[in-house]
């Protein structure tokens, strides 16, 4: 996912030792944010599965929302 200007991109990983071990889960989030409001979300996780997947659902559920902790709440949900 690559960073333009506009966007918020973070990764996240979790694991049992700090260097050179495998995830046991990894998210990276991709946002966009024009205004307030939030106009494109990329999220994945990986770890859960084979291959790193899509949340396309939590991805729908953040479009056209306010860039505000209770909208990424509510979006959690899914």
């Amino acid at each position: 996912m690559p960073n333009t200007s506009g966007n918020n991109f973070r990764c996240y990983k979790l694991s049992k030792r700090f260097d050179q071990d495998i995830s046991a889960v990894m998210m990276g989030a991709n946002i966009r944010v024009e205004k307030t409001k939030i106009t494109k979300a990329t999220i994945c996780f990986g770890g859960m599965a084979g291959t790193p997947k899509r949340a396309t659902e939590v991805e729908k559920a953040l479009l056209d929302q306010p860039f505000e902790p209770q909208s990424f709440i509510k979006a959690s949900k899914i």
